[in-house]
């Protein structure tokens, strides 16, 4: 996803600014280094338990201030600008709370529950849903009138994928701590479940 990432702003063919050249090259040293990382990493009976597997998912924290970088190298159009911030956001979020969750002890509470819904959440309707509208919206001319220009539409989606995560992250750690708060009734539970019911309505209202 790195290099599809990297290739984005030649594809859609962005204008370069006077450092795109630089981190160019930057970024695909960077690439290469990560790629060696990975080789050096134990790929059949790992856990995270281990040193190199932590740190080798957190080789994906210095590419967020790297691909940021980068892509501000390219102008972007005026009214995608609020989509890459987004994206920023959410790419910057899904790598900081999923090494956190790789951790030994926080992934013993958080697997099999619903805080993996909430990290799909981060990275489908967050990351990607900001990803494919930097696609959509740079690939011709963009008119105030458009969808993805459209302010109401963006916070219903940014606002809602973010109430979302964060109830199933509550709900989830309280899985881990308790399993049997999702059996039976249980108010919180039914709350969250609530919260999340309406964090939905607004991603349809988004659409």
């Amino acid at each position: 996803i790195i290099f599809i990432f990297g290739l984005l702003p030649r594809l859609l063919r962005l204008t370069a600014q006077a450092s795109a050249k630089v981190w160019t090259r930057r970024y695909a040293v960077a690439y290469v280094l990560s790629l060696g990382a990975w080789s050096l990493l134990d790929h059949g009976n790992a856990s995270n338990t281990q040193v190199g597997q932590v740190l080798g998912l957190c080789v994906l924290l210095v590419w967020v201030p790297i691909l940021r970088a980068y892509y501000r190298s390219f102008t972007w159009p005026a009214l995608m600008q609020p989509w890459l911030r987004a994206f920023f956001f959410w790419w910057g979020l899904l790598t900081v709370t999923g090494c956190i969750s790789f951790l030994p002890g926080m992934l013993d509470l958080m697997k099999f529950t619903n805080g993996l819904v909430a990290h799909a959440h981060l990275a489908m309707a967050g990351m990607l849903g900001a990803f494919n509208m930097l696609i959509l919206g740079s690939l011709g001319r963009v008119a105030a009138r458009d969808p993805w220009a459209d302010r109401f539409g963006f916070w219903c989606w940014q606002i809602g994928t973010l109430i979302y995560v964060v109830a199933m992250w509550i709900q989830g750690v309280r899985e881990g701590l308790d399993p049997t708060v999702l059996f039976g009734q249980n108010t919180v539970t039914t709350l969250l479940y609530g919260v999340r019911l309406i964090a939905g309505l607004l991603l349809v209202v988004a659409n």
